[in-house]
């Protein structure tokens, strides 16, 4: 399959994506009014937050060390479930105990227990990172878009079923949220087992290589991260979750300009890590 092709389903899926994320942010603002959907947004931050700043590169590594240095697939993966389950457990604790300090300014009217749910899911967000990109190593994009779509429109099916059957408040978004991480981490993790069958042994080698290189774009990766969503926390802390409301109205279409080069970013990556090119 061409590039522009394997482009175009990731592009898809994007778009299918956006579109949920629409009618659920439709579903949310009509359901709990402006302060309610800045709670909301503020609660799917969280996620991307973590999720960015506890991979320590590694998803990155996968790619490369598969692509260009030829290590197995069920190497890294076993490698992966350790690195996810420990780094996952670290930021959790350090999330409880940063909580005190930020909880009430940059994510104030967000539930703490809400805030603690999502927390507790980090190993869950790593592993299925880390897979996922384990998948697209191998240059299985068909069944990455796929468990992207289900895992998108699932959440949005929990989050309709739970507001409009259940007549539950802003806790729907949180049970969204846990079903669409489960179900990735689940599915990435089954699909790179079902082609390649991993084992819980720990490589020390083959960790020491695919650590160093992967946090060489770990901090320009998080420094870019806070650049493209520190605004939503900046709003926030100065404005409340009102605020947040609006504005995450206006950001959300503003990076429907960033579908397509994403989406061929997700195909490269791949394709380039495993190319005769030089080091």
């Amino acid at each position: 399959m061409s590039i522009l092709r394997q482009g175009f389903g990731v592009f898809v899926t994007r778009v299918w994506a956006a579109a949920a994320g629409l009618i659920m942010s439709i579903i949310i603002a009509r359901s709990f009014g402006p302060e309610g959907k800045g709670i909301a947004s503020l609660m799917l931050l969280v996620p991307v937050l973590l999720s960015t700043f506890g991979n320590a590169g590694l998803h990155i590594s996968n790619v490369y060390f598969f692509g260009k240095k030829g290590a197995s697939i069920s190497r890294l993966a076993s490698n992966s479930v350790w690195v996810a389950l420990v780094l996952g457990l670290l930021v959790c604790g350090v999330g409880i105990a940063f909580y005190p300090l930020v909880g009430d300014r940059f994510f104030a009217g967000v539930p703490g227990p809400f805030l603690f749910t999502i927390v507790a899911l980090t190993p869950a967000m790593l592993l299925s990172a880390y897979f996922g990109n384990l998948l697209l190593a191998q240059r299985r994009i068909a069944v990455f878009n796929t468990v992207m779509a289900v895992q998108t429109g699932v959440q949005l099916a929990t989050l309709m079923i739970a507001i409009y059957f259940f007549d539950a408040g802003v806790i729907a978004v949180v049970l969204g949220l846990v079903v669409n991480i489960i179900i990735g981490a689940l599915g990435m993790t089954a699909l790179v087992y079902r082609a390649d069958p991993f084992t819980w042994t720990f490589d020390r080698p083959l960790f020491k290589q695919t650590m160093l290189y992967g946090l060489k774009g770990y901090v320009a990766n998080a420094l870019q991260f806070l650049n493209y969503r520190s605004d939503i926390l900046l709003v926030s802390f100065f404005l409340g979750a009102t605020a947040v409301g609006w504005y995450s109205v206006a950001v959300n279409f503003a990076e429907i300009l960033w579908y397509v080069p994403t989406s061929l970013g997700t195909i490269l990556f791949p394709v380039v890590a495993s190319s005769s090119i030089a080091n």
